[in-house]
């Protein structure tokens, strides 16, 4: 009935194949390489924390005072906190 370049075909596999109630085992092979992936490549913001952290670190070991900033005033939640 449908080829396998016909544009429907491929829709209707991408939709079924979410669809569908995968055995548990392939549900947890599938979810552990993801985080797997996620372990290899750290996200940016957990790199620019460590860096941000390890500065103020050398900061305190070298006996200098801290920057007490304040957080910017920002809309959360549609209401000004």
């Amino acid at each position: 009935m449908f080829d396998c370049f016909d544009r429907f075909y491929i829709f209707y596999v991408s939709i079924a194949g979410r669809t569908v109630r995968w055995l548990k085992y392939i549900r947890i092979q599938r979810q552990k390489a993801c985080l797997l992936k996620r372990l290899k490549i750290p996200p940016p913001s957990a790199e620019a924390k460590k860096a941000r952290l390890q500065a103020r670190a050398e900061a305190r070991a070298a006996g200098k005072k801290e920057e007490v900033t304040k957080r910017p005033n920002m809309v959360r939640f549609g209401i000004q906190t």
